[in-house]
């Protein structure tokens, strides 16, 4: 889809009102479980230690737009636990907070009394298609993968990557995952921003940044957006560097 089209997710979005097949989220997952950190001396482990180490792991909460769980993999690789607010909470020391702000690979849907789904369909994204009492079950990456690969019953929970973020069934939860990172970034003293695009479509994530308090730390290029991200934020953004491996040091001047 061209920019002249509208851009991606304007073009996904058409797609999605005329109808599709829902197996489209089962691939989704899919490519995204493979993923995996290569080596343990990388920027999230870098970062992740960091901050550990100055003692802040028990008050810093990560969220992250991305389907994969290259981060989660760094957080058990510094030898902490993630846990997915707002789907578990922690009842254990050396757990960190992760918000999946659009889903996740290992996000799955299942009835709340244990038996499962399958959705392969053409529909419309227009509202929640299974409207049963159903719940978010969250899978080790590599069984999660496993089962959507051998066309088990399970069905991906994850936002279709088109403006309004919407998915097929569980929309509720979505909402409440948006809410958490709200009121998380309500409290916070120090946001940082590492390799995002503050697009106008995602409201729920940018909007929620003009009213904070917090000092706001920026990692990535210049997008077509920044600008206007810039000025919503009214001097709060107090650095700006273009790489993860130049910002971690900018990041941790501002981790007091």
């Amino acid at each position: 889809f061209s920019e002249e089209q509208g851009g991606f997710e304007n073009g996904m979005a058409r797609l999605l009102r005329d109808g599709f097949d829902s197996s489209y989220l089962v691939d989704t997952a899919i490519y995204f479980a493979q993923f995996r950190l290569r080596e343990v001396d990388n920027n999230y482990t870098r970062l992740l230690t960091a901050i550990v180490r100055r003692g802040f792991g028990q008050d810093a909460v990560f969220a992250t737009l991305n389907y994969e769980c290259l981060l989660e993999q760094a957080i058990e690789q510094v030898g902490w636990e993630p846990f997915y607010i707002p789907l578990q909470s922690s009842e254990a020391p050396f757990r960190l907070g992760v918000i999946k702000v659009h889903g996740s690979c290992n996000f799955v849907s299942r009835m709340a009394d244990g038996t499962t789904i399958r959705v392969r369909f053409s529909t419309s994204m227009q509202g929640d298609i299974i409207h049963g009492e159903t719940r978010v079950v969250v899978l080790p990456r590599e069984e999660a993968r496993a089962s959507l690969v051998a066309g088990s019953d399970f069905y991906p929970f994850l936002s279709a990557y088109a403006i309004g973020k919407r998915t097929l069934m569980n929309n509720r939860i979505l909402q409440e995952t948006w809410k958490a990172w709200a009121q998380h970034a309500s409290v916070a003293k120090l946001i940082v921003l590492i390799g995002v695009n503050p697009t106008p479509n995602d409201r729920y994530v940018w909007e929620t940044l003009r009213d904070v308090s917090a000092t706001i730390v920026f990692v990535g290029g210049k997008g077509r957006s920044y600008g206007a991200f810039e000025t919503m934020l009214k001097g709060r953004l107090v650095s700006q560097t273009e790489t993860f491996e130049d910002g971690i040091e900018d990041i941790l001047k501002h981790l007091r």
